[in-house]
């Protein structure tokens, strides 16, 4: 029974072994900071819902790199879907006057106390 007991197999361990379809990186496994960023590019992927692809960055540089990009891809993509929705909402500027006027004088009466009727 050749396998290696599974309490001493790990995600990083995972990563950094090539024989078992890790990465082939020169980078140092035991170095925290190194362990760090694979874990901040496994996360900020998550979070931006980009995927897990077939080409990963193998050195601490090409992860740091891949993350700047994710987060610069990630708010440019949320900044174009905000202001495609700004443009959609404010197309009719004169429906959008009529329901700001609509809204204040709601509140108005509602301060003066006018019964609804």
């Amino acid at each position: 029974y050749d396998e290696e007991p599974t309490a001493q197999i790990s995600w990083v361990t995972t990563l950094y072994n090539h024989d078992n379809g890790g990465t082939l990186s020169p980078d140092d496994p035991c170095d925290p900071w190194h362990v760090y960023m694979a874990s901040l590019h496994w996360s900020v992927m998550t979070i931006t819902s980009i995927g897990y692809g077939d080409i990963v960055p193998a050195r601490n540089v090409e992860y740091v790199t891949c993350i700047v990009c994710m987060l610069f891809g990630g708010i440019l993509w949320a900044f174009i879907i905000g202001s495609t929705c700004s443009l959609i909402a404010n197309a009719d500027p004169v429906e959008s006057n009529f329901e700001t006027n609509t809204d204040l004088l709601n509140h108005m009466l509602t301060e003066a106390d006018v019964p609804h009727v």
